[in-house]
């Protein structure tokens, strides 16, 4: 199959191009992240620098200086020097996971890009091509199948961004099948800029979600042990069975149920009588849902999810509460509370694709919240025995 061509949003890589040449930054590398299959295109909407790990305290402090370069912390020279760019596929992997799951539905990672020197570029561009590769085709931080991977040899973007001269920049497709080449014969990809956000549609809704689960009392969650998966099974298996409620539900778009197959621009918009009976937004009129300048416009939906046994009240999934259930050694675990989800798609997608990319929203997000929890209680666990060991 022919390549497809690749709209990208105006400003996205010149700005940040033309800022790293003008900082005389190090090199760089990082993410390229937009939509798949948008009609006959793909699009490019922004590129997401390396947290710089190696800066004091862990924590980037937003400049993009130095991060992404892979160095054990040492003052770099600037790419435009020759300095060399380090690849390593790990960090890669944990970064992609990491904006993946952060990510609207129907939005990915689509490639990475690098800034650096055209002897370093050469150098480092076959490994960052299977680092890339092998992150796409890793399994999906979301829990079910049907937003797993299905592509077993994705194609990825892959951009060098000369760190000599601006007008230098290269935009190539990359997959498992042709990294045996040189990046130079690679398939180029044929590109232009545009309003990119234009071209979308968003579905944003608002969806009640529960879990629930018992577990001992005295438990560990240190990876390994016996009682780490304790509970780490008994809440991925309350996950599986929110996420199949949520990934099961119909759903009404601008308070209409549609066939599948209907285009995302079919649907009219909301009208003026429709949002003066809309009592969860009384302010907004019927102009809040006319696209202005660069934003995207928007359609509301609504997850019609079977019913659960756990209650669910309007409050944050970071509330969490526990209780005795029959005795002192057992205790359930309810996470409960509201999640907004938003998904993108192309004006001339179709409403079931739409909404499916909504439903992993809502799964993703679920993902990304429990992950948190089980992390938290790993450092609450290791504090603890920290300090009963020094007593």
């Amino acid at each position: 199959m022919a390549s497809r061509s690749a709209l990208i949003e105006e400003g996205a890589v010149e700005s940040v191009h033309a800022k790293l040449i003008a900082d005389r930054a190090p090199p760089q590398i990082g993410l390229i992240v937009g939509k798949r299959e948008a009609g006959a295109r793909d699009i490019i909407l922004a590129l997401v620098p390396f947290p710089d790990w190696n800066a004091e305290g862990g924590d980037d402090d937003g400049d993009g200086a130095g991060a992404g370069s892979g160095t054990t912390g040492r003052p770099q020279r600037p790419a435009s020097g020759g300095a060399p760019l380090d690849i390593d596929a790990d960090a890669i992997l944990e970064h992609t996971t990491q904006v993946t799951r952060m990510l609207p539905g129907g939005l990915d990672v689509v490639g990475a890009y690098a800034f650096a020197s055209e002897g370093a570029w050469r150098s480092a561009s076959g490994a960052l091509a299977r680092a890339a590769v092998a992150a796409a085709a890793a399994p999906a931080p979301a829990p079910d199948a049907s937003a797993a991977s299905s592509v077993s040899d994705p194609e990825l973007f892959l951009l060098h961004l000369s760190a000599e001269d601006m007008r230098k920049k290269s935009l190539r497709r990359v997959r498992r099948s042709t990294m045996a080449q040189p990046f130079a014969l690679l398939p180029p990809a044929e590109s232009r800029e545009g309003k990119a956000l234009a071209s979308l549609v968003s579905l944003e809704a608002e969806v009640a979600v529960g879990l629930s689960a018992v577990v001992p009392r005295a438990f560990a969650t240190r990876s390994g042990t016996a009682k780490q998966h304790t509970l780490r099974s008994a809440l991925e298996a309350a996950l599986r069975l929110e996420t199949a409620r949520v990934m099961g539900a119909d759903a009404l778009v601008e308070n209409a149920l549609w066939d599948d197959d209907v285009a995302v621009s079919a649907v009219p918009r909301r009208s003026a009588a429709n949002d003066f009976l809309d009592e969860n937004s009384p302010e907004d009129g019927a102009e809040s849902n006319t696209p202005t300048g660069d934003d995207v416009f928007a359609l509301r939906a609504e997850l019609l999810v079977a019913p659960t046994s756990v209650m669910t009240h309007d409050n944050t999934l970071a509330q969490t509460s526990s209780e005795d259930v029959s005795g002192t050694n057992v205790v359930r675990l309810t996470f409960e509370g509201v999640v907004s989800a938003r998904s993108y798609a192309f004006a001339r997608a179709n409403v079931g694709d739409a909404v499916s990319d909504l439903r992993r929203d809502v799964a993703r997000s679920l993902r990304s919240r429990l992950d948190t929890f089980l992390d938290e209680a790993d450092d609450a666990l290791e504090e603890e025995e920290s300090h009963n060991g020094v007593t």
